[in-house]
């Protein structure tokens, strides 16, 4: 076989890893809509999938990645944790993405040589991040009631083996929804000092 074949089988078995489709994370949480103000100042590249290539351990998602959408599904996990004692909720997003990190997966039977630091990598590196087990990472910049809030969280998960794709499995839903929940617990804390 020719390299040309070599690669096409690579990028197979590399999509196959990586699964496709969209997470079913579950249902927005209810809240009022009228006590919550929203103001989304992200690029609209910071709003859309990448992946630097199919050659990369790590998967930015856009909002439309996941269902529901995920801005509209982290602005009701903000909105639906609010305490009592807040009526109203002013969130200004200037930095919101989530990612698929998985290292450990991507070098599952695939030759060393693939995995090699890509651009997209740089933020991993900047946190330190181990390589050998697959996360989902939730960065939220902004400001929450005229307070700057920086709130990042990292979720490791390992996939049941059971599951035809990998968005649709229950331990990379369940990384996705705890990610986010440590990043509104932290929006809550720093809001309380």
């Amino acid at each position: 076989m020719n390299n040309k074949y070599y690669l096409m089988i690579l990028v197979l078995v590399v999509s196959v890893l990586h699964g496709c489709g969209s997470a079913v994370m579950g249902t927005i949480p209810s809240y009022n809509a009228s006590s919550v103000n929203v103001t989304d100042n992200r690029k609209a590249a910071d709003k859309v999938r990448y992946r630097d290539s199919v050659l990369s351990a790590i998967v930015f998602f856009g909002d439309d990645s996941l269902q529901p959408n995920l801005k509209d599904y982290f602005v009701g996990k903000v909105a639906g944790a609010k305490p009592a004692g807040l009526s109203k909720l002013n969130i200004v997003i200037n930095k919101f993405r989530m990612a698929d990190y998985f290292p450990k997966r991507m070098s599952a039977g695939v030759a060393d040589w693939v995995y090699m630091p890509n651009t997209d990598t740089k933020m991993v590196a900047r946190n330190e991040l181990p390589t050998d087990v697959d996360m989902i990472i939730c960065y939220f910049d902004g400001v929450v009631n005229g307070k700057k809030i920086t709130a990042k969280s990292v979720f490791p998960y390992t996939l049941n083996g059971g599951s035809a794709m990998i968005y649709s499995d229950a331990n990379f839903v369940k990384a996705i929804n705890g990610s986010i929940d440590h990043v509104v617990t932290s929006i809550y804390k720093q809001l309380e000092q």
